[in-house]
């Protein structure tokens, strides 16, 4: 992250899962102080672009508990936090609280505010329900569907417990088929709260997230409005609060399908760090490759590589690094 391709960017907007942290501790030793060099000595401002179903107070917080200087983010955009912004605004205009079913996470903590699962929003509905902006009922009474994780139904009954599902860990949406058909039936919108198809937990495993459930509600002919990236809006919001053109910023992410998707559609120069999500497919695309000639020197079998897995997704980052970390060879793409 010195390399002096990146003189020209006077903000770096920064994907969180992937390129700072694993969800529990910091992606490689030379995160955090590569912050700091960004921030006092390159004078650079930061900002976190997330799909995190976390508010933004929250998503600060987090960063906090694993070593990060909270500080030196200038701002940070959420898709929990837009998701609780827009919420507010529809029941504004109803006049009357909004019906939702909720598909999330470890439902029964997150509306207790349970400190352990606050990566699923914190007692997101908590404060919603206690000013009486939302109320949580079945599919048929409901306004919408609200999804922000993979692993529970919540209709709002006070008794019953909420059904639980596998799909964070198969991807299968088999146990929503019913919800979903009936949902879709009914003309419902689909809210969702975390864009992600998956994401890697910190072993490495695959982890489902909201917006599989999305894919498979549009396949319904469902109608989804998505709150997160690769959504141009939510860079706009962004740019909007550094108070930066977009010619000024870089977008750093690990994910193809929504980081550098949306850079693209938000017309904003970006960087792919290689150590992310697409590192195994990576490996796999230099495995097959031939032996190198003579003339071929690694930095270009990788360059090679990271242009095929991009035609793939159809996404082209600008950029391309190997982690976000001091001393790292940067691919010009």
């Amino acid at each position: 992250m010195d390399s002096p391709l990146f003189d020209k960017y006077s903000a770096l907007i920064l994907d969180q899962w992937g390129v700072l942290h694993d969800g529990a501790r910091p992606c490689n030793e030379e995160v955090i102080p590569v912050l700091h060099d960004l921030v006092h000595k390159k004078r650079k401002k930061l900002a976190v672009l997330s799909n995190s179903s976390r508010r933004s107070t929250d998503t600060f917080q987090h960063l906090a508990e694993m070593g990060f200087d909270a500080g030196l983010f200038h701002s940070c955009v959420t898709s929990g936090e837009i998701s609780h912004t827009t919420i507010q605004s529809k029941a504004r205009a109803l006049g009357r609280p909004v019906r939702l079913v909720w598909l999330t996470q470890h439902a029964d903590e997150q509306r207790e505010g349970n400190a352990a699962h606050a990566e699923h929003g914190r007692g997101f509905f908590r404060q919603l329900e206690q000013d009486n902006v939302v109320r949580l009922c079945g599919v048929d009474e409901a306004d919408a569907i609200f999804a922000n994780g993979t692993t529970a139904i919540v209709t709002g009954s006070p008794t019953a417990p909420a059904p639980q599902t596998d799909c964070m860990y198969t991807g299968s949406t088999t146990a929503y088929e019913n919800l979903l058909t009936r949902a879709a039936a009914r003309s419902l919108p689909l809210l969702c709260g975390n864009p992600d198809l998956y994401a890697l937990s910190p072993d490495g495993q695959h982890l489902y997230q909201a917006g599989t459930i999305a894919k498979r509600y549009e396949e319904l002919q469902g109608k989804v409005e998505y709150f997160g990236k690769p959504h141009r809006e939510h860079f706009d919001a962004c740019l909007q609060l550094l108070g930066v053109s977009r010619e000024e910023a870089l977008h750093v992410g690990d994910s193809l399908l929504h980081d550098i998707r949306g850079a693209n559609a938000a017309g904003v120069d970006s960087l792919l760090v290689l150590s992310g999500v697409h590192a195994a497919e990576l490996a796999d695309m230099l495995a097959r490759q031939p032996a190198d000639p003579p003339e071929l020197v690694h930095h270009d079998r990788t360059a090679a590589a990271v242009r095929e897995l991009c035609a793939k997704y159809t996404a082209f980052p600008t950029f391309a690094v190997g982690a976000f970390a001091r001393g790292q060879d940067v691919i010009r793409l």
